[in-house]
């Protein structure tokens, strides 16, 4: 199953390489200081430029593009989201 994007309409072979092609800050917060300086309140957030990278910026990374048109990172892709969570043992 491949991850579509719902920006740029490719499809990636896993979650990684999705976030790979996916660059630019998601907008830092604006603070604003109290009028003794001790505190700050967040009043919005700058414009976030998160962007999708162009098939030309993916293949300057080395990712690939396979014959059904799925994009896959260079180093071949790891599916993050079939990941299962293990126990940890916590020692003292």
């Amino acid at each position: 199953m491949a991850n579509l994007c719902s920006g740029c309409q490719e499809k990636f072979y896993s979650v990684a390489a999705h976030e790979t092609h996916r660059v630019g800050n998601y907008g830092e917060p604006i603070w604003q200081q109290s009028a003794t300086g001790k505190s700050a309140k967040n009043v919005g957030y700058a414009r976030s430029e998160r962007h999708c990278l162009t098939a030309d910026e993916m293949r300057s990374l080395d990712m690939t593009q396979d014959d059904k048109g799925i994009w896959h990172n260079p180093a071949g892709d790891y599916d993050w989201s079939a990941r299962r969570e293990q126990p940890v043992e916590v020692t003292s």
